[in-house]
């Protein structure tokens, strides 16, 4: 089966839906700014901590999840 010979090509997409290249995409660093401010909330709200937790920043640890 080649899907170029499906009479429905490109028949997915939505009546909706932009051609690519017409989508309108975030910037680099608002999607990256985004996820640190969800994974800072996330963190934040797991406390109080103890032990190394405490002795961490949030931002620290938040640096390490997005590196990972």
């Amino acid at each position: 089966m080649n899907p170029a010979n499906f009479s429905n090509v490109g028949g997915g997409m939505p009546g909706g839906a932009k051609p690519h290249g017409q989508m309108q995409v975030p910037q680099k660093n608002e999607n990256v700014q985004m996820i640190m401010n969800h994974v800072a909330q996330t963190l934040q709200a797991q406390g109080p901590f103890t032990g190394w937790r405490a002795e961490v920043p949030v931002q620290e640890r938040v640096m390490k999840v997005c590196q990972m």
